[in-house]
């Protein structure tokens, strides 16, 4: 079996992050699809260019053979469009989170390394899955300025993925806060770059923690292993993946 994963958190193709060996089967390949043209969702406007490059990186995932698709990103970036396009399983890293969160308990906080002006992208996402009264807080461990200086903040996430001890510190401090004052009864990391130290979060807190990225992994998985064989059909016509294709080259 082959699971595709689409996004900036793919760009190192052929490297599988070691979290995800505890959640898939041996005998399960994962394939990097990094998007061509990566923007990062500054505003609404970035959020639907995005979709765009996703949409590309998942026909690519398609046409290589994949049986299933996970999209590497919580903002859940063309899963709606490459779920009507492909008849292969399409899980998006926020919904999957968010779906399985609802085993755990009622209320929960969204912890998330990135400040409160791209909030947006959770605040859509709960709201379209129907958890958003269940939504205790949304805690921003960095500010603004850390989007300032970069299109891409890429060195802050190396650091952070490396156990920068500040960073750290201050994600799990966030983490306590959700806890102790927003009454939430489990935590969200708010972004698949978090999902390296998704563990070492999880042990410095008394609440559940869900890493939307391997959460996601094991869904797809687990659906691909559960549909029928055959068929992996892209469901467009080829002047348009064409088109599709030079728009994010």
């Amino acid at each position: 079996m082959k699971i595709g994963l689409l996004g900036t958190a793919a760009d190192r193709p052929g490297h599988v992050p070691p979290e995800l060996a505890a959640v898939v089967h041996p005998d399960t390949q994962l394939e990097m699809y990094p998007v061509t043209a990566a923007i990062f969702a500054h505003t609404p406007v970035e959020l639907a260019m995005q979709q765009v490059n996703y949409l590309e990186a998942g026909l690519r995932a398609a046409r290589d053979g994949c049986d299933a698709i996970v999209c590497v990103s919580t903002a859940d970036y063309a899963v709606a469009v490459l779920r009507e396009t492909l008849d292969i399983p399409v899980i998006g890293a926020g919904e999957a989170a968010l779906t399985f969160g609802r085993l755990l308990g009622t209320r929960f906080s969204i912890v998330t390394v990135w400040p409160g002006s791209t909030n947006f992208i959770h605040e859509n996402n709960v709201r379209l899955h129907g958890v958003a009264a269940n939504l205790a807080s949304i805690r921003n461990v960095m500010e603004e300025d850390i989007l300032q200086a970069d299109t891409r903040p890429d060195a802050f996430i190396s650091r952070m993925q490396s156990g920068d001890p500040d960073t750290f510190a201050r994600i799990v401090a966030s983490c306590r806060h959700a806890e102790a004052e927003d009454g939430a009864e489990y935590l969200i990391l708010g972004c698949t770059c978090m999902s390296p130290i998704a563990a070492d979060v999880a042990r410095e807190c008394t609440r559940a923690v869900v890493n939307p990225f391997a959460t996601a992994v094991s869904v797809a998985e687990t659906m691909a292993r559960s549909r029928p064989p055959g068929g992996t059909g892209v469901d467009l016509r080829p002047e348009t993946l064409a088109r599709l294709t030079q728009m994010v080259s």
